[in-house]
């Protein structure tokens, strides 16, 4: 995969903002990315992706084990 594949999936978790799900989905939409990326890609800055991803991933707290 290339930047550009990491770009536009970032896109898309972006594109999640409408219902009371929409940070669950957009959570668990970013974590599937993530478990892709840096499985193809050891160099894969998962924490630079999730910002990239934007907030409303970040406003869901799973809940800790």
């Amino acid at each position: 995969m290339t930047k550009k594949d990491y770009v536009r999936a970032a896109a898309i978790v972006q594109g999640i903002k409408t219902g009371t799900l929409a940070p669950l989905c957009a959570w668990q939409a970013r974590e599937a990315f993530v478990c892709l990326f840096a499985g193809d890609n050891p160099r894969f800055d998962v924490d630079r992706f999730r910002d990239a991803c934007g907030p409303i991933a970040a406003q869901y707290k799973p809940p800790s084990e």
